[in-house]
Parts: structure tokens; C-alpha cells; sequence
């Protein structure tokens, strides 16, 4: 990372720090990060928290991958103020919630509540190498 000297360089990169080009390249890499944590828990059965998913009842393989499905539908959107991940699959909430009636257990794929140590240090360390790429 390079080290501002002047109070003016100093000025100029604080103003852009409050742009919305910065905060735009910021949101869409935690919007891309989201979605590789996202894709990490399909891969190993974990969810965000890393607990594992309970094992299949019914067929082998893991949870939540016989077609791939829900993995692919997941996407995201950012602007300077934010950004969103979901899924427009409509089975996606039985499996995050789990569905008592029909004994399907809850696996999670996004966070609930608080995001956790792993999304946590994930999203971390993407906001830091953004900011290392737009450093002066």
C-alpha cells in the first residue's frame, strides 16, 4: 500500500473514499464474495456459521446438489449504498428454514441474523483488497 504524504493527496483520497465509484466498486465485491461464500457451503455441506447440513435420509450425495439448481439460481446487485443476494427458486426458503411437515431439516445457505466469523472475515478481507487496489 502506498503512503499519501501531502494533506491535499490526503484530502483528494478521503473525498474519493466517499464517492459512489468507491462505494461501488466496494459493494460489488462483497456482493461477488457473498456469492463464493455462498457457493463454499454448497461445496461442503456447511452453512454460514460452518456447522454441517444433516446428511441425506433418502439418496446419496450431498445435501441440497442432486441437480445444482439452487446453487446456480443464487445471484446479487449492488449500488454505491449496498448490495443483495437471493435466489428466485421457489423451494429455496424450505431449505434454509427447513419445513417441520415433511421433516426436512433446515440448511442454511445464507446467513440469519448475524453473519458470522467465517461470512464476517470473507467480507473483510474483500472490503481490504479493494481498498488496497484504491489506495494512492
Amino acid at each position: 500500500m502506498a503512503v499519501v504524504t501531502s494533506s491535499q493527496a490526503i484530502g483528494r483520497h478521503l473525498l474519493y473514499l466517499a464517492s459512489d465509484a468507491f462505494k461501488g466498486k466496494l459493494t460489488r465485491a462483497l456482493m461477488q464474495e457473498a456469492i463464493e461464500q455462498i457457493d463454499a457451503g454448497f461445496a461442503s455441506s456447511r452453512d454460514p456459521y460452518g456447522q454441517r447440513w444433516q446428511p441425506l435420509k433418502v439418496r446419496r450425495g450431498q445435501p441440497l446438489r442432486d441437480t445444482g439448481r439452487l446453487q446456480r439460481s443464487f445471484s446479487g446487485s449492488s449500488d454505491p449504498n449496498g448490495f443483495k443476494v437471493g435466489t428466485d427458486v421457489v423451494y429455496a426458503n424450505v431449505h434454509q428454514f427447513g419445513y417441520r411437515p415433511k421433516r426436512i431439516p433446515a440448511r442454511p445457505m445464507l446467513p440469519d441474523g448475524t453473519l458470522g466469523v467465517i461470512w464476517t472475515r470473507a467480507l473483510e478481507a474483500a472490503a481490504q483488497r479493494v481498498a488496497d487496489l484504491e489506495a494512492p
